[in-house]
Order: C-alpha cells, then sequence, then structure tokens
C-alpha cells in the first residue's frame, strides 16, 4: 500500500467534512471481473475505463471510489489517476481536471483518488480513471449491470480507452463486454463524493460598502445578480470567468478560458435562475 505525499496527504486530510455521494453506478456483487485499467511504464499500453456521468446542481468534486483488485487479489497501488471530460474522450473530449498527483491509494477493497475541490456545472461528463499496481501490469475495476443509484447515466456503457494506441484497439478504444467471450457491453462501478454548490450565491449585499459585500450568503437574490455585474465590468476572472462557452453541449461549457465575454454572462444567469440546491 503506497505512501502519500505531505501535500496529497494534507488535501486528503482536508477533503471530505461534510461531503456527499453526488454520483454512483454501484457494484452490484454479481462480478469480480472486468476491464483492465492499468497504468504501466509503457504509456502506449495504459488502459483507462469511461463512464458517462451527469449532475442536475452544481458542484465540488473531492473523492473518487472504485471497487476493483490488483494481482493476488489484493489493491496495493501506486497511483490512481482520474480525469473529468467534456465530450467522449476517445474521439476528443475536452478536458475539465484532474485528481490530485499522488493521492491515489486503495482502502483495501476500493481504488481511491481525491480531486482539489473540482468545481463542477450542471450537465453531462465523462469520467475516465486508470490504476498503477504497485507490482504487474493488471488493474480490474469490477464491471456492474446496476442502475445508477445517484447522479445519472447510462447503465451497461463503459469502455477501455488505450490512449497510446499501443493494444490495437480499433480507434484507440472498445466497449467493455458484458461476458468473457466479448459479448455485449456492460458498466464499470465508481463513486463520486463532494457537496452541491449555489455557485450564484456570491454575497450578502450588493453595496461595497456593506461587511457582507462579497460574502455568500446561503441565497441567491438580485444582490448576487449586481455583485457579479461589477465584478464582470471589473474583469475579475476569478469570480466572473465561468466558461468556454454558453452551450451546455459544448465541451468547453463550465470550463473557465481566462477571458470574460457573454458566455460567462449568459452562464451566470442559468446559474442566477437555478437558484441553491
Amino acid at each position: 500500500m503506497k505512501t502519500l505525499s505531505f501535500l496529497a496527504a494534507a488535501a486528503v486530510s482536508a477533503c471530505c467534512a461534510g461531503a456527499q455521494t453526488i454520483a454512483e453506478l454501484p457494484w452490484d456483487g454479481l462480478l469480480t471481473a472486468g476491464p483492465n485499467a492499468v497504468d504501466v511504464a509503457d504509456d502506449t499500453l495504459d488502459n483507462w475505463v469511461v463512464e458517462d456521468v451527469g449532475f442536475d446542481h452544481a458542484l465540488d468534486l473531492r473523492r473518487f471510489f472504485c471497487r476493483g483488485v490488483t494481482p493476488g487479489f489484493s489493491t496495493a497501488v501506486s497511483e490512481v489517476t482520474v480525469r473529468i471530460y467534456r465530450g467522449f474522450p476517445p474521439t476528443g473530449g475536452h478536458l475539465v481536471g484532474q485528481s490530485i498527483p499522488g493521492s491515489g491509494r486503495t482502502n483495501g477493497t476500493h481504488f481511491i483518488a481525491d480531486f482539489d475541490t473540482l468545481r463542477l456545472l450542471p450537465g453531462d461528463y465523462f469520467i475516465a480513471w486508470t490504476v498503477a499496481p504497485l507490482t504487474g501490469s493488471i488493474a480490474v475495476s469490477f464491471a456492474t449491470a446496476a442502475n445508477y443509484t445517484t447522479g445519472r447515466g447510462e447503465p451497461n456503457n463503459a469502455w477501455l480507452w488505450n490512449p497510446g494506441g499501443g493494444r490495437g484497439f480499433p480507434g484507440n478504444y472498445l466497449a467493455v463486454p458484458q461476458d468473457l467471450d466479448g459479448n455485449g457491453q456492460i458498466g464499470v462501478n465508481f463513486r463520486l463524493v463532494g457537496e452541491f454548490v449555489c455557485p450564484a450565491d456570491l454575497t450578502g449585499a450588493s453595496d461595497p460598502a456593506d461587511p457582507s459585500y462579497g460574502i455568500a450568503d446561503g441565497q441567491v437574490d438580485i444582490s448576487d445578480f449586481f455583485y457579479y455585474l461589477d465584478q464582470f465590468v471589473a474583469g475579475n476572472l476569478a469570480v466572473a470567468d465561468l466558461t468556454g462557452s454558453s452551450d451546455p453541449s459544448d465541451p468547453g461549457y463550465g470550463v473557465p478560458d481566462g477571458m470574460l465575454d457573454l458566455s460567462d454572462f449568459f452562464v451566470f444567469l442559468d446559474l442566477f435562475a437555478a437558484g441553491c440546491p
């Protein structure tokens, strides 16, 4: 079992107070087999599991779990890397964020990795992960035929992705098969932990002289609207840069792009209208 770096350990300890399950495709307990999502020394042979996941409310992603096994039916790992994409990664998805390097580990039954509070807006995403075992070249993430119990997504549609192309998959990806003969398609279990948030709640007052100006007060009202306008006009990217596109189907939706334009304003309007969860 790996030892966490100091920075990763600090992130783990601070991770999940008050967090909850925000998405889960549970292991159904029927299969102890699944795709070999393994991270090996030869990058051309790395495999990633790819699953879809969606959310109805904005959230801060904190932690990832997946029930799985490494050689000798242990779960000893040197790293677990998890990425969130807009769009299907094997055909050009946009990377939104990645787990903290060095945070990958095991609790004896699950592969685990942490995020540094990755903010995700409502919408549809893909999650991809790979596991580096301490020994050997096998890291099986258990397959599941279950339905999502939290969050949303299509059951039985997991993919195995080999970005480096060394495995010879057509297009570098293939369906995770339903059985050992390669028939059908099945899902792969995972669980995400975090907190639902209210990104349009920015202030308790619209008056800069008020002590509550710029301090979220747990509700969305006209003060938040005017506060956002102030920050937008001032060019405050930290507050007002929300997206690269106003189209929820665009891979750049909800991903800050380092500039302010009408897309940011329209996304704020969407968040303002949605209110707090």
